[in-house]
């Protein structure tokens, strides 16, 4: 039969055991045994059993080769040298035998009964356990060694070389001036991350594998607690009273200092916080608008994030001209309203819709405001004929004298002031961002507005 050998080797492993030379050889004198014919190898070097099949450049060729080869089968040295995850282990054996393909191992033997594959679902998770093992062995030397005092793994922070004799830090003189100028000009540029990025690559300075600073490498050089004398690694912080300080103290403290106040928790940034966050509803496809941040306030429609809305954005500044003037517009149509009726002449269609009222009375009497005999009371006033003013529209939960006051000072407001006020007025605010940009305002006070950026007109619907 053809087949496909698969070698792989992790880097825990020593190489005069299981090489991939090693692994081919017992492999094609297996094959040789049982009149196999080994058509092509393929391996993955510095690949950790627990890795998916996907993520493995060796596996993807082999996957690859199967047809071109014409290769019935795929064969292993042993089960660990394919795979040190049972789940990842059930997918592939699952994919093998779905394409009709032959699996072999040199050192074991499965057949397709319920024992032999109970045998090799056991050998999995004793794989897996021995290869989670390693990795708790690795995590616990690495975290003894930052106790002591010692680098634990991996690259050392930029501006220091790793000696691995004397397993101790050294200063890299070059790449140490260039960690002093790094911080310098972030407090130079005040904590501004972008502009002290875009200073940095203007002056060709790298990060430590030489690729260009990004603003998360620059945090992390600026938090990195190494400039102050400690190593951190994971949970575990360790001072080093020896080891060589390459950035001056008093730089190191005031860059960080500065760091957190000009740290933005972006968890922070809900739609509460945003004076329209929740209000706005897209006209096109009926999602809610959400603020965004970008050194001015602006809003975007939710379908519009998800792919499936053409509307545009709009800034909050230009939200404010329109919903100020619909607020006015709300305010003058409400005290026409009054005007009409006390001389008869309310238009029915103007009229605040009774369910809307009773509706309003029973959730109020359930909520414990109002009794059963005064709902009772209120309920059979609405169902009069003769029903006052009053009770037709609403009383205004603002003062008309306070309305020019407040348009005026509308974009001085806070966030929360005009959020409350929102609430009493507006009922709810429907955008179209198309030129000019249009809100329409429903209100109990003064029914339906549209408000359009075209010359702040406003008009009634």
């Amino acid at each position: 039969m053809d087949l496909i050998a698969y070698l792989r080797l992790s880097r825990d492993e020593d190489l005069t055991k299981l090489s991939p030379e090693v692994q081919l050889r017992a492999i094609q004198e297996w094959a040789a045994r049982n009149g196999h014919v080994i058509v092509g190898y393929f391996e993955d070097r510095n690949i950790s059993g627990g890795v998916s099949f996907e993520d493995r450049p060796g596996w993807s060729r082999l996957w690859s080769q199967i047809k071109p080869l014409h290769a019935k089968g795929i064969v292993c040295l042993c089960l660990d040298r394919l795979v040190r995850d049972l789940r990842n282990q059930c997918n592939i054996v699952f994919d093998i035998k779905r394409r009709k393909l032959a699996l072999f191992f040199v050192q074991q033997e499965f057949d397709d009964s319920p024992e032999g594959i109970l045998l090799m679902q056991i050998l999995g998770i004793v794989a897996e356990r021995y290869r989670r093992d390693i990795g708790r062995k690795v995590l616990d030397h690495a975290r003894d060694l930052a106790g002591r005092g010692v680098w634990p793994a991996g690259l050392p922070a930029l501006g220091y070389s790793y000696d691995k004799t004397t397993k101790s830090l050294g200063v890299n003189r070059e790449r140490a001036a260039d960690v002093v100028t790094i911080f310098r000009t972030f407090v130079d540029c005040a904590g501004k991350r972008s502009q002290v990025v875009r200073e940095l690559m203007d002056l060709g300075i790298k990060g430590q594998r030489g690729r260009p600073l990004s603003t998360k490498t620059l945090v992390q050089i600026i938090t990195n607690p190494i400039y102050t004398g400690a190593i951190r690694y994971l949970d575990l912080s360790t001072e080093l009273p020896n080891l060589p300080r390459i950035v001056p103290p008093e730089l190191v403290d005031t860059a960080v200092r500065l760091f957190e106040s000009t740290r933005v928790h972006r968890s922070a940034w809900t739609k509460q916080n945003h004076v329209y966050g929740g209000w706005l509803t897209c006209s096109e496809c009926g999602s809610r608008y959400v603020g965004h941040i970008s050194g001015s306030t602006y809003y975007y429609c939710g379908g519009r994030n998800r792919g499936v809305c053409p509307a545009r954005g709009i800034s909050e500044s230009r939200l404010d001209a329109l919903v100020s003037d619909g607020l006015q517009r709300i305010v003058s149509n409400y005290q026409s309203l009054i005007l009409a009726a006390n001389v008869g002449e309310l238009k029915p269609a103007k009229r605040i819709d009774t369910s809307v009222r009773r509706n309003r009375i029973l959730d109020m009497c359930e909520a414990g405001l109002y009794t059963l005999e005064q709902a009772n009371q209120k309920l059979q006033a609405l169902s009069d004929s003769e029903t006052t003013t009053e009770q037709l529209l609403p009383p205004l939960p603002i003062s008309s004298s306070d309305i020019p006051r407040i348009i005026d000072l509308w974009a001085d407001w806070t966030t929360e002031d005009k959020r409350k006020l929102l609430g009493l007025l507006v009922r709810e605010i429907t955008i179209d961002t198309k030129i000019p940009a249009r809100l329409i305002l429903r209100s109990d006070y003064a029914g339906e507005l549209m408000v359009s950026s075209e010359n702040n007109h406003t008009y009634d619907t």
